[in-house]
């Protein structure tokens, strides 16, 4: 029975030992004996020697001291030129080694920025949240408003027919009033 790629990847902890660049290839994920130090890694197939194996040591090479004869050794023929160190040795100890304390700072930065990213997106959430809750009761108002200005509509039309009842009494009091002076009148 074959396990879930994501069960495996769970059970599986990276050390500095394996080779996670190979994952990524059809026979890269093969559990390994490494033949300078014994220890298991993962990593191709094919691979003999794990990742700290096969990674010098530069800082330790830099202190070695040349061999006496450096024409004879091709081995150091390249790293030592009158009694220096250079090429590739001498590069990775002056320049990478600088500036893997810049990656490490970077990193730390990378880390406050994402600190900083998750504080801004819990700002946002909870704006985002009182915007909707503003809507509402935005809302609310309008309709609140749509009822009082129908309730003094119809408070406008029962006052105008109130008055225009008022207006009718006192145009008949009138009349009765000009009425009764017109029968006193004549007789």
């Amino acid at each position: 029975m074959e396990l879930p790629k994501e069960t495996i990847e769970r059970m599986f902890v990276e050390s500095e030992r394996d080779w996670p660049e190979d994952f990524d290839h059809e026979n890269g994920k093969y559990q390994n004996r490494c033949m300078e130090c014994k220890q298991t890694f993962m990593g191709h197939k094919r691979r003999v020697i794990c990742k700290k194996c096969s990674t010098p040591d530069w800082i330790e090479i830099s202190k070695r001291k040349p061999p006496e004869d450096t024409k004879d050794n091709k081995a150091w023929a390249g790293a030592w030129l009158e009694g220096e160190m250079v090429g590739y040795a001498k590069c990775m100890v002056d320049k990478c080694f600088p500036l893997q304390s810049e990656a490490l700072r970077s990193l730390s930065e990378i880390e406050k920025l994402k600190e900083e990213k998750k504080e801004a997106l819990r700002l946002f959430d909870s704006l985002a949240k009182d915007i909707a809750d503003l809507r509402l009761l935005k809302s609310k108002y309008e309709g609140r408003c749509f009822q009082l200005e129908s309730q003094n509509k119809e408070l406008m039309e029962t006052l105008k027919q109130f008055y225009y009842k008022c207006d009718l009494t006192r145009l008949s009091h009138e009349w009765i009033q000009k009425v009764e002076e017109l029968i006193s009148i004549k007789p």
